[in-house]
C-alpha cells in the first residue's frame, strides 16, 4: 500500500480555507543535517529488519495454522464419511451432526474433550433410550415377576437316581432275588399281591395259591429304606412335574413383556431351554421310578433356569432405566445427545481424535509463544518507527519551501500576495499580503487560488514521511490549470514536466508514479512534449470516454499520445502517401496546399506559394509551379458534368517536389522542420 496525494478541485477549495487560513509546513531535511541523515538511514535500515522479522513471524504464524487445519479439514471429512453408523432416531437429535463437516468436528472434539472414554453404553441402546424419552406416548411400565424358584435339591436327587434302590440280600429268599437280578420283578410281585389284600392271592404267572411263607419272604424282601427312597424318587417326580407347569404359567403370562425390551430369539430361547432341561430331568426320574435298580443320569435344571433368570433381570432394569427416562424426560433427553456424541467420538474415531486434540493443543502453545513473539516484535518496530519520526522531526525544515514557493510567485508576477510562517501552526505556512497581513484565500481570483494551492501541493510531495504516511507516494494530479491564464498555464506544465521526468528517470525524493488528467488539449501537449515523438517506456497514455448516463470507459493508448494538432495530422497523411505512392489518394492535393498554406503563408507570411520557386533551378521551378497548381486544382476545383479521370501517375512525383519546396527555399533552412515532422509522423503511423 501507498499514500495517495491528490490534487483536484477539492484540494485547492480545502487548503488555506480554514478559520486562521493556516496549513502545515512543507517539511524537508535541512542543510545541516548531514549526521542526522545517516542516523536516519541507520534507522531506516534498523526498522526495515524489525519489519521483515515481524513479517516472517506472521507468516509463520499463518503456516501454523494453515497446516492445523488441513488436519482438521481431513479428519471432517473422515467423521462426516462416518455418520452412517449412527442410528437415525439419534442422527436427527443430533445437531450440527449433518450441519456443515467442520461444525460437525468440532462437535466431535467438543465431546473428546469433555469424556476421555467411551460410555458403557452402545448406539442400539441408546436409540432405544432416545426412542422412549423422546415418544411422548410411551409410559411408566410394570417389571416383570420373577420366574418361580425350583425347589429342589438337584445334588441329592442327582445321588439318588445315579444309586441303585435295591432290597434286602440277608435272607435266602433276598439272595435268591439278587442273584437272578429280579428285584425290580419282584417288587412289582409284591404290588401284584398287595392289590389282592381280602382274597386269596396266587401268583400271576402259574396260577398257584401262594403260600404264607412266600408272600412273607416278599415282605420281608423291601424294607423301610427301600421305601424311603422311592418314595423321595416318586416325591421328585411330582415335584418336577409341578415346575413344569408353573414355568407354562409364567411364559405364557410374561412372555410379550419379555419381547419388548428383549430379543424375541432370545426371549425364546430361553424358554425352551429351560422347558427341555426340565422334560430331560423328568424322563431321567420317570426312569429312575420304574427301574429303582438302575442307574440314571440327571442333568440339572439350574444352569437353564439361570439363564431364563438372569433375562428377566436385563429386561427389569431395562423396564426400570425406561421407567427413569420416562420419569425424568427433562433431563435425560440432553443426556442421552450427550452420550450419543461421546459415543461417537470416543469410538471409532478415538485413535483419530485423540491425535488431533494433542496437535491442537500443540498448535495453541505455538500460536501462543509465536502471538507473544509478535506482540514484542510489533513493540519493537513502534518504538523504532517512533525514533525514526523522531530524528525526521529533528532534521527538517519548513522554511525553504516558503522560499520556493515565494520564487516561482514573483517570477510568475504574482506581487499581490505570498506565503510566510504561521502564527498558530507549528512550523506551518499562511498566506499574506504585502503588507503583512494575512490574506483570506476567498478573496484572491480563482487563477489565483489555482496557481498557489498547486504550488503547495508540488512542494508537498517533497516532504518527508510523516503522520503514518508511506515513505512512497502516488501523486494524482486532475486538470491543474483551471483559471489559470497561458502564461501561468506555462509555468505549470514546466513544474509538472519536471516532476513526471524525476519521477521516469527514479530521481524524485518520494513519488514513484504520476497520474495526470486533463481537459485541455494545450496543456497536454505541453507536458507531454519531452515523449513526443518518441515515446517512453515509463510513460502511458489513456483516454476517458464519457457515456452518460453509462458509466465511463477508460481506454488504454499504451505508449502513443493519441492527442495531436491539425497540422501534425496532415502530416500523417503525407507519411501515409508516401508508403504507398501508387494508390488511389484524391486528397493529397488538399493535404499538401494546407501544409504549405500553413508553414509558409501563415506562419512565414509568403502569400504567393509560387514565389518560393523564384530561386530555384530553371528545372526546379517548372516542377514546383506544377506541383502548386496541381495542389490548387486537386483542392478547389468543383467536379462538374465533364468526365474526370483520376490521374494515372504516381503520387510520388508531387511528394517529392512538396519535399524540395522545404529543403531548397530560402537556402534550405526549412529542412529541418520538413525532416521533424516526417520522423514524428513516421512514429505516430
Amino acid at each position: 500500500p501507498l499514500t495517495v496525494s491528490v490534487y483536484n478541485r477539492d484540494y485547492a477549495r480545502r487548503v488555506f480555507a480554514s478559520a486562521g487560513g493556516e496549513e502545515p509546513g512543507v517539511f524537508r531535511l535541512g542543510d545541516n543535517s548531514s549526521k542526522l541523515v545517516g542516523e536516519i538511514e541507520a534507522a531506516e535500515r534498523d526498522l526495515l529488519g524489525k519489519q521483515h522479522k515481524l513479517e516472517g513471524l506472521r507468516e509463520t504464524s499463518k503456516q501454523v495454522v494453515d497446516e492445523h487445519n488441513k488436519k482438521r479439514d481431513s479428519l471432517a471429512d473422515t467423521i462426516w464419511a462416518r455418520r452412517a453408523a449412527i442410528p437415525e432416531s439419534l442422527a436427527v437429535r443430533m445437531p450440527g451432526l449433518r450441519g456443515k463437516k467442520l461444525q460437525c468436528l468440532d462437535k466431535v472434539l467438543d465431546a473428546a474433550r469433555a469424556h476421555p472414554v467411551a460410555g458403557e453404553h452402545t448406539f442400539s441402546q441408546l436409540a432405544e433410550m432416545a426412542d422412549t424419552a423422546f415418544d411422548e406416548s410411551i409410559e411408566h411400565r410394570a417389571l416383570v415377576p420373577t420366574p418361580p424358584e425350583f425347589e429342589v435339591n438337584e445334588d441329592l436327587l442327582s445321588r439318588l437316581l445315579s444309586t441303585p434302590v435295591v432290597s434286602k440280600h440277608d435272607t435266602p429268599f433276598a439272595q435268591f432275588v439278587e442273584r437272578l437280578g429280579i428285584s425290580d420283578w419282584a417288587d412289582k410281585g409284591r404290588e401284584h399281591i398287595s392289590a389282592q389284600a381280602g382274597t386269596d392271592p396266587v401268583c400271576p404267572l402259574c396260577q398257584r395259591a401262594l403260600t404264607s411263607d412266600i408272600i412273607n419272604n416278599l415282605n420281608e424282601l423291601f424294607d423301610q429304606d427301600y421305601e424311603e427312597k422311592r418314595e423321595a424318587i416318586r416325591a421328585g417326580l411330582a415335584t418336577v412335574q409341578q415346575f413344569k407347569e408353573a414355568l407354562h404359567a409364567f411364559r405364557d403370562a410374561n412372555r410379550q413383556a419379555l419381547v419388548e425390551f428383549a430379543d424375541e430369539q432370545e426371549t425364546s430361547t430361553a424358554f425352551r431351554e429351560a422347558l427341555a432341561a426340565i422334560q430331560l430331568a423328568l424322563s431321567s426320574i420317570e426312569k429312575k421310578e420304574v427301574e429303582p435298580t438302575s442307574v440314571v443320569e440327571y442333568s440339572p435344571i439350574a444352569v437353564s433356569l439361570a439363564a431364563l433368570r438372569q433375562l428377566v433381570e436385563d429386561t427389569n432394569r431395562s423396564i426400570e432405566q425406561a421407567n427413569h427416562i420416562i420419569a425424568s424426560r427433562r433431563d435425560e433427553k440432553p443426556k442421552i445427545i450427550r452420550e450419543s456424541w461421546r459415543l461417537f467420538a470416543r469410538g471409532g474415531l478415538d485413535d483419530l481424535v485423540t491425535q488431533l486434540l494433542l496437535e491442537e493443543e500443540n498448535c495453541k502453545k505455538a500460536m501462543r509463544g509465536l502471538g507473544q513473539s509478535i506482540n514484542e516484535q510489533e513493540t519493537a518496530v513502534n518504538s523504532s518507527k517512533d525514533q525514526l519520526q523522531l530524528l525526521r522531526e529533528s532534521a527538517v525544515d519548513s522554511g525553504p519551501a516558503i522560499q520556493a514557493i515565494n520564487q516561482v510567485l514573483e517570477f510568475s508576477q504574482f506581487h499581490s500576495f505570498k506565503l510566510a510562517s504561521a502564527t498558530t501552526v507549528r512550523d506551518g505556512y499562511r498566506v499574506i499580503r504585502d503588507n503583512g497581513t494575512t490574506a483570506n484565500i476567498e478573496t484572491l481570483s480563482d487563477g489565483e487560488r489555482t496557481f498557489v494551492t498547486f504550488l503547495y501541493y508540488y512542494h508537498q510531495l517533497d516532504s518527508v514521511a510523516l503522520d503514518g504516511d508511506t515513505d512512497e507516494l502516488v501523486a494524482v494530479i486532475d486538470d491543474p490549470i483551471s483559471s489559470l491564464d497561458s502564461e501561468i498555464m506555462f509555468v505549470v506544465s514546466s513544474l509538472i514536466r519536471r516532476l513526471v521526468s524525476s519521477v521516469e528517470q527514479g530521481h524524485h525524493s518520494r513519488v514513484t508514479q504520476v497520474m495526470l488528467m486533463t481537459h485541455s488539449t494545450l496543456f497536454h501537449k505541453q507536458v507531454c512534449s519531452l515523449h513526443n515523438p518518441q515515446p517512453s517506456n515509463e510513460v502511458s497514455f489513456y483516454r476517458i470516454h464519457k457515456l452518460s448516463p453509462d458509466p465511463n470507459r477508460v481506454q488504454a493508448l499504451q505508449r502513443q499520445d493519441s492527442v495531436r494538432t491539425s497540422y501534425q495530422e496532415l502530416w500523417d497523411e503525407v507519411v501515409t502517401a508516401s508508403s504507398n505512392s501508387s494508390a488511389n489518394m484524391p486528397w493529397l492535393p488538399n493535404v499538401l496546399r494546407r501544409i504549405l498554406e500553413s508553414y509558409f503563408s501563415t506562419l512565414g507570411g509568403q502569400e504567393n506559394l509560387y514565389m518560393l520557386g523564384d530561386k530555384f533551378p530553371v528545372g526546379e521551378q517548372a516542377i514546383h509551379h506544377a506541383l502548386i497548381a496541381w495542389a490548387h486544382s486537386g483542392s478547389h476545383t468543383i467536379i462538374d458534368s465533364t468526365p474526370f479521370a483520376q490521374p494515372t501517375a504516381s503520387n510520388q512525383v508531387w511528394l517529392d517536389a512538396f519535399e524540395r519546396v522545404f529543403r531548397l527555399a530560402d537556402d534550405g533552412v526549412h529542412s529541418g522542420h520538413y525532416q521533424m515532422m516526417v520522423d514524428q509522423a513516421r512514429v505516430r503511423t
